[in-house]
């Protein structure tokens, strides 16, 4: 493999690195049509699908402006260990994702109980643990990480029904790529690899505008993330740098209207990321890297909440986009003298869920916790490589993969029990559910450079094209365990 494609895949393993530290919410949207399961009893009764604090009632940390509505002091954990995506063919298990998240808030309202109007503050931490593979048993590749989030909040009740609220989030997070398909890419030495790692940090800046009356509920909410990290890699005697910066807006929107003890809801969420990074060779540039991403969702539903019992009645909508430009060149004046690489990809994802989610009383004091959903995805991409030889030459495509009408179907079931005193709320739960994926293989278009020999018979026959391999998408169930103590 030549030095500029080496760097393409060099630059390619940049933004993977970075997908594999998207556990950090430094990183990642939270939105409010989130396929994956959260470990509380809340968001299992929604069918996984995350409602404000203003329509369930519940104080969170990372949603400043709810923090208002804590009646008194509390002290909340939750844990969840899942494997949210398994990739098989033909029975053979040949890519996992599995993520473990640790969370731990605390809320303190100083302002006296019977008073409407006064602070309250938050602190939250979370810490994630992720690892990816796909086909390691084979020398495929795989990447791990460990972010960690803290934040801080605090949202102010004014009076008529007004609370604004804002919070500031920090985190830090260390990922390495692994795999003997990473070695033969990169040249390493398979008997003792130094394998690449990516480490970095960031800010998080948040706040929040709600207005609550009686019948009707409505608050905006805007994020301003900042990211920055550095991959490294050592061959041999040389060390490669790969520095790059992520920016993300995100700004989300709901209302609900109640009747009773019904409430009618929209939510919405749309979340930007812009992402750019050089690879160095000491002091020399030699490759660049540009990422766009954006994610737009949009939920509509009912929740009822009587006498213990809870029902919500949901269906979404998510769009998932991105955008990649890389660059890689090696000689003196790419582009005049030398050749330059350049490497184009694209892809999206549109997702239509329904849900249905329940909160049903056992006992005084236990509950019985179920939700079902269904979730049908459309997936396509592209991929593109091409050669600029030099000024005044055309350029060449060496390679092109399109990936088109990929289907996606997922269902999901989640039971559990919830536990709950004047002090105390426990609640464990496991979610399982299966996935079945239907696509068109990617075709790869390479042009004929040497033109083709001819055939030596007159009427060659075709080969048949080899039979697509029977694949789908297993998520493991999910264990959930949360515990929340109020200091009644």
């Amino acid at each position: 493999m030549s030095a500029p494609r080496r760097l393409l895949a060099w630059l390619r393993l940049v933004l993977m690195l970075a997908l594999a530290a998207a556990g950090c919410q430094l990183v990642v949207a939270d939105n409010p049509a989130d396929l994956y399961w959260e470990a509380d009893p809340a968001s299992v009764s929604a069918a996984g699908l995350r409602l404000p604090g203003a329509i369930t009632g519940r104080a969170e940390v990372d949603e400043p402006a709810s923090l208002a509505q804590a009646r008194g002091p509390l002290l909340r954990s939750r844990f969840s260990s899942q494997t949210p995506l398994r990739y098989e063919q033909d029975g053979q298990v040949v890519g996992q994702w599995e993520t473990r998240t640790l969370t731990t808030e605390c809320v303190v309202p100083l302002r006296p109980p019977d008073r409407p109007t006064g602070w309250t503050v938050g602190l939250r931490q979370e810490q994630t643990w992720e690892d990816i593979y796909d086909d390691l048993a084979k020398g495929g590749y795989g990447a791990s990480a460990d972010p960690a989030d803290y934040e801080v909040a605090g949202a102010y009740a004014l009076r008529s029904g007004w609370v604004v609220g804002g919070a500031v989030a920090w985190g830090d997070f260390d990922a390495t790529l692994r795999g003997d398909t990473i070695a033969r890419i990169l040249q390493l030495d398979t008997a003792a690899p130094k394998w690449p790692q990516l480490g970095g940090d960031g800010t998080r800046l948040t706040v929040a505008l709600w207005r609550d009356t009686q019948d009707l509920v409505w608050g905006l909410q805007y994020c301003a993330q900042d990211v920055g990290a550095t991959l490294e890699l050592t061959r041999g005697a040389t060390q490669y740098t790969a520095p790059f910066d992520v920016h993300a807006d995100e700004l989300k929107a709901f209302g609900a209207l109640r009747r009773g003890n019904d409430a009618y809801f929209l939510t919405a969420a749309d979340y930007d990321m812009r992402t750019s990074g050089t690879v160095s060779v000491g002091l020399a540039t030699r490759g660049d890297l540009s990422v766009k991403a954006a994610d737009t969702s949009f939920a509509a539903g009912w929740r009822r909440q009587l006498k213990g019992r809870t029902t919500v009645a949901a269906v979404d909508w998510r769009r998932f986009a991105f955008s990649t430009i890389d660059q890689g060149y090696a000689g003196i004046a790419p582009g005049l003298l030398s050749p330059v690489y350049t490497a184009r990809a694209k892809g999206g994802a549109s997702t239509v869920s329904a849900r249905y989610g329940v909160e049903r009383p056992l006992t005084d004091r236990l509950s019985l916790l179920a939700g079902l959903s269904v979730h049908h995805s459309d997936v396509e991409g592209d991929w593109v490589l091409r050669k600029t030889p030099g000024l005044g030459q055309e350029p060449q495509t060496i390679s092109q993969t399109t990936f088109a009408d990929g289907l996606l179907t997922a269902f999901g079931l989640s039971l559990g029990f919830a536990y709950k005193t004047d002090r105390w709320t426990v609640a464990l739960g496991s979610t399982g559910g299966f996935g079945l994926y239907d696509d068109q293989l990617p075709e790869e278009v390479k042009p004929p450079n040497p033109p083709p020999k001819p055939h030596p018979h007159p009427h060659p026959h075709p080969h048949p094209r080899p039979p697509k391999p029977d694949t789908d998408f297993r998520p493991l169930p999910i264990v959930m365990l949360s515990a929340e103590y109020r200091f009644n």
